[in-house]
């Protein structure tokens, strides 16, 4: 059964509105009496354990950042991206993959080339990366992560490997946040390659960075993206780090962000738009990991470090020696101590506040490293994180408890039930 400890009350705005959250259901009370809402905890209570969290398989996974070099110059930029050229080698890239399949027992990999430059730059490294993954497992999936700026050749390469791609697009403020080195407008050639990759069936995901500047665009800028037929957009704040490129002045407000994604929601339900949008505040219900950072994810860089968040990929980064933790030398070598001390970034753990929140299986604490960048450690949430959360969550929980069009846009199966 479920434990008292992985059921939380949250009250929703109104007169005694309440959601029951728990791995994998929200249940709803609405005008509830005191009665009504002790039979939806008891509800809660009684879920066998069996059915909570079920997972698909174990695959063998590897993200391999394969350059810093980048050809936009980004004003936000998480990596500061093209300020170096540093590209992986095809012998450390093909000794990790040794590795990754050694201690595999699967014949499944997810490959994911990831950000810190743009991985599409240098295609032909890229081409030899996935053919040689291809030698060590019958089916390979691969992931990348662009700025889809990317030539014909590569867009072919995509949908022939039925790749599932995440485009960096700021819909109608990318040609003032993310112009090309020269500072021309990138705007054109992205809008271009997401039309073919989706007319050639492949789900592109739209990351979508918002400034200070830009909250007053963001329905404009649902309106295109839908428009060009993408079913999921991912919408975060801009945010100022030790190694990015943002400033303090390019973080929008917390409330005002929050007001304008439940803006957002509303329009894209009025709309009829079928598109789902992750709003990175609110996931599906359950008391794991807000990302794979906690549980050791494996990040080669150019360098041929193991880094468990690619915000932290270069060896002299702020917090290197806390989260590369591993390195190519001879196969994969791991520090495990280092790897256990990762678990305790997470908000059971150590995250100031969360074990206690009401809305910690919906948030998960946020973000680790977005407060690890604010406030260093001991591990506390950051103050930007929890307004938008505290602000956001129970006004949506609200409307997905009201409106049946808003659940499909915001949650992924998910068990819902209204009392």
């Amino acid at each position: 059964m479920v434990e008292k400890n992985e059921v939380c009350v949250v009250k929703l705005p109104g007169i005694r509105n309440f959601a029951v959250v728990y791995p994998g259901n929200i249940l709803f009370g609405l005008d509830a009496t005191d009665e009504d809402l002790e039979s939806l905890m008891f509800e809660a209570y009684s879920v066998p354990i069996e059915n909570i969290n079920e997972h698909s398989r174990n695959n063998a996974s590897l993200g391999i950042i394969v350059t810093f070099d980048c050809n936009l110059r980004c004003e936000y930029c998480y990596a500061r991206g093209g300020e170096s050229k540093e590209l992986i080698s095809f012998e450390t890239a093909k000794e990790a993959l040794n590795s990754v399949r050694e201690s595999s027992d699967g014949d499944y990999l997810d490959l994911f080339l990831v950000g810190g430059g743009e991985p599409l730059l240098y295609f032909e490294r890229v081409l030899e990366i996935v053919e040689y993954a291809k030698t060590l497992f019958d089916e390979v999936q691969v992931n990348v992560v662009s700025n889809g700026t990317f030539g014909n050749n590569a867009c072919e390469w995509l949908i022939k490997n039925n790749a599932g791609v995440r485009v960096s697009f700021d819909g109608v403020r990318q040609n003032i946040q993310r112009p090309f080195a020269d500072g021309s407008g990138s705007s054109s050639i992205v809008i271009e390659n997401i039309k073919k990759l989706i007319q050639s069936g492949v789900d592109v995901i739209v990351q979508c960075i918002v400034t200070s500047e830009g909250l007053d665009t963001l329905i404009s800028t649902v309106d295109l993206v839908s428009s060009l037929g993408v079913k999921s957009i991912k919408i975060e704040p801009a945010l100022s780090t030790d190694v990015s490129r943002a400033d303090l002045s390019m973080e929008p407000d917390p409330i005002k962000f929050s007001r304008a994604m439940i803006e957002v929601i509303k329009h894209i339900a009025d709309k009829g738009y079928k598109i789902t949008l992750d709003t990175g505040f609110l996931s599906e219900p359950s008391n794991e990991f807000y990302c794979g950072m906690p549980n050791g994810n494996k990040v080669l860089t150019p360098h041929g470090l193991i880094t468990s968040c690619v915000e932290v990929a270069r060896p002299n980064d702020p917090y290197a020696d806390i989260f590369i933790y591993g390195k190519v030398e001879n196969g994969l070598v791991f520090d495990l101590n280092k790897k256990k001390k990762l678990e305790d970034i997470h908000f059971v753990n150590q995250l100031g506040g969360c074990s206690n929140c009401n809305l910690r299986m919906i948030c998960h604490g946020g973000c680790p490293m977005a407060s690890i960048w604010k406030n260093g450690f001991p591990l506390k949430k950051s103050n930007f994180t929890c307004v938008v959360q505290h602000t956001l969550i129970p006004e949506l929980l609200l409307l997905i408890a009201t409106d049946d069009r808003i659940a499909p846009i915001v949650i992924d199966e998910v068990d819902i039930d209204r009392f």
